[in-house]
């Protein structure tokens, strides 16, 4: 597991996803990007607090949710923008990105890269 923390985003990346489901398993909301309605239910979970697992992420991310991973709220930090959306944000939300690939690109203005093979 690799925890990313940044003053502007906190999230994990995960190789592996049996504990978070166990730890979570009341709040959370499991998503495949690209899968139908999948960024309906982020914006909810963004909006009620859960957490959300989205599973077995590729090489690169949907740039939709950069401003996701980057945390960049707007309106005195109380919405965040996905798509052309504009989403009431609350603190408790928790986003977790699990992978079986050992590269992974996130791209928040910048590109990052993490490297999870040991």
């Amino acid at each position: 597991m690799i925890n990313i923390n940044t003053s502007r985003s906190s999230f994990c990346l995960l190789q592996g996803i049996k504990w978070v489901k166990q730890r979570y398993a009341e709040n959370l909301i499991t998503v495949r990007l690209g899968s139908k309605g999948y960024l309906d239910r982020i914006e909810h979970a963004v909006m009620s607090g859960d957490v959300v697992l989205i599973e077995n992420i590729e090489e690169s991310i949907d740039p939709v949710l950069d401003p996701l991973l980057g945390r960049n709220l707007i309106k005195k930090g109380r919405y965040i923008k996905m798509g052309d959306k504009e989403v009431e944000y609350n603190k408790a939300f928790k986003l977790i990105l699990q992978t079986k690939v050992s590269y992974v690109l996130i791209s928040n203005g910048r590109t990052t890269s993490v490297n999870a093979k040991y």
